[in-house]
């Protein structure tokens, strides 16, 4: 049966809408480059442990990520804690705990930048003798447990003993002897060493979760390209003799009408085949899902015109009686292809599942500058109990279409059942 060359724009349905990471890898220095100089390793050092000392910790890798909301709400909370606690020293006192609050939440974003405005604070003390942190004082080893989580060295050692040097000197003023002084100095190097320990341990959790998932990562992106290179060697490669034997036998002297056909069907069907084998080997080798690469990307081997026509010979190889008309005032775009294709089969295999093989099928196809529209008419069973709406193949399909813009639209009207399937051109095509 040959296509019609005429238009189907007459068609229309009254009651129908038509709205519609990979792992790093060190690189090798050349056998030509010239050797560093020490004074340049020493300078990158330096540069790497002192600079940048106010950048956000969450640009480090390695660090914690904190929202601002979350930074607000550790300040909230150490408001709470700390605040209470210095308002028997007086208003000073309750401003130094309001200050030491908001350095412990600066610390949490910022580690170098609220270690410093730590420091600053209880260095004030020194100056006042009234003024009393409180619950305060515990804000130090939280700043510098975020430096050494952060991965700053040597701003966290600076920062730790200056905090140490005036909390000393500050508790010098209510120490009973030396070996009271000499005991909350020990405490609070114990507190601060602990706390450098605990972010430095949690900075390496993290780096080395994140190297297990690049690894992770890296290994599945191997596994995926080994099959992807099986089924280039073994699939691909077979279905192509398919179809050369099909076309060659096609083409054969003897060979009649009939047989030709059949012949050109069996090249069709394979091509159709081949082209999602090769979108499958295309995902497999790409950073997108099997969904995506299957129904996204473009089409090799296959034409819209040959899937029109693999669709007539499946429904005819069911007995069905099909009616092809075709109209194309544009090109199929190659993006769209991948859509229509998966819409036509789902639409050619419900028809197969549902429909009365004594009844025509029509499917009509119009490809125009405002997209493309395909409408499958069919006869069903006039038992009312067969829904509408579809099963999960009709879900999948409206989302897949919705997903690239278009539509589906299913009407039934007694033993009439319609699929009608928009998808607008993408501009530019």
């Amino acid at each position: 049966m040959q296509m019609e060359p005429r238009s189907c724009s007459h068609i229309t349905l009254s009651t129908v809408n038509f709205q519609g990471s990979a792992v790093p890898k060190d690189v090798a220095p050349s056998p030509t480059s010239p050797p560093r100089r020490p004074e340049h390793r020493r300078g990158s050092l330096w540069s790497r442990a002192l600079g940048g000392l106010f950048r956000p910790s969450e640009t480090i890798p390695g660090s914690l990520r904190v929202s601002a909301g979350a930074t607000v709400a550790i300040t909230l909370f150490l408001l709470v804690l700390i605040v209470p606690s210095t308002l028997p020293y007086g208003i000073p006192s309750a401003l130094m705990g309001v200050g030491l609050s908001l350095g412990g939440g600066l610390a949490i974003a910022r580690p170098v930048s609220g270690g410093v405005l730590i420091g600053l604070i209880l260095s004030a003390a020194l100056i006042d003798p009234g003024l009393t942190p409180g619950l305060g004082v515990l804000v130090s080893p939280v700043a510098l447990a975020t430096c050494a989580g952060a991965g700053r060295l040597l701003p966290a050692i600076a920062i730790g003993l200056w905090h140490t040097a005036v909390i000393t000197v500050a508790s010098e003023r209510t120490a009973q002897s030396n070996a009271d002084l000499v005991a909350n100095a020990l405490v609070w190097i114990f507190l601060l060493a602990a706390a450098y320990l605990l972010g430095a341990l949690w900075r390496s959790m993290i780096l080395y979760i994140g190297a297990e998932r690049a690894r992770h990562a890296f290994d599945l992106a191997e596994q995926r390209r080994a099959i992807a290179r099986e089924l280039h060697d073994t699939g691909v490669r077979a279905i192509t003799e398919v179809i050369l034997l099909a076309e060659t036998a096609q083409r054969a002297k003897g060979v009649s009408t009939q047989d030709a056909e059949a012949f050109a069907r069996i090249s069709r069907t394979a091509r159709l085949s081949t082209d999602d084998l090769r979108s499958l080997m295309e995902s497999l080798r790409t950073e997108t899902s099997l969904e995506d690469g299957i129904h996204g990307s473009p089409v090799h081997a296959a034409s819209w015109d040959d899937a029109l026509q693999a669709a007539r010979d499946r429904l005819e190889a069911a007995d069905f009686s099909v009616n092809l008309i075709s109209e194309a005032e544009e090109p199929v775009p190659p993006s769209a292809t991948p859509v229509l294709l998966r819409c036509l089969w789902e639409a050619v295999a419900n028809v197969i599942r549902h429909a009365d093989p004594a009844g025509p099928v029509a499917i009509m196809s119009e490809s125009t500058s405002d997209g493309v529209e395909l409408l499958v008419r069919n006869t069903i069973d006039a038992d009312p109990v067969v829904c509408v709406s579809g099963g999960v193949g009709l879900r999948g399909l409206r989302e897949r279409l919705s997903a690239a813009g278009g539509s589906l639209e299913v009407q039934r009207d007694g033993e009439i059942f319609l699929t009608r399937i928009r998808l607008p051109r993408e501009p530019g095509l």
